[in-house]
């Protein structure tokens, strides 16, 4: 398992991509939220690997349990990194509160 650029790195089939791995990533993103006080919404990307689906909605049920406001391509479709920073960017343009982060 490793941290890339874009977000977690791993295989299910060698065991570094799991269930258990996105529930932890994703509670660690809702703690650091928290803890830092940032309190807009999630922008969550998605790529086209084979996993990204399954963790997609294993982060959405954790990041929802936490109560947070959680935005995400409209139809379940696929959100390239730049897609993902260029709405952050809208969201927070002249805000002080209410700050969007992004997972991807």
């Amino acid at each position: 398992m490793g941290f890339g650029t874009s977000g977690h790195r791993g295989s299910p089939f060698k065991g570094t991509f799991t269930r258990a791995h996105i529930l932890a990533i994703t509670q660690a993103v809702c703690d650091y939220r928290r803890h830092a006080r940032i309190t807009g919404p999630l922008f969550l990307g998605k790529d086209t690997h084979g996993a990204s689906s399954q963790a997609e909605q294993v982060a959405l049920e954790v990041l929802a349990a936490n109560g947070i406001e959680t935005l995400r391509q409209a139809g379940g479709g696929f959100t390239p990194t730049p897609a993902v920073s260029r709405a952050i960017l809208r969201h927070n343009r002249g805000r002080q509160t209410g700050l969007a982060t992004a997972s991807s």
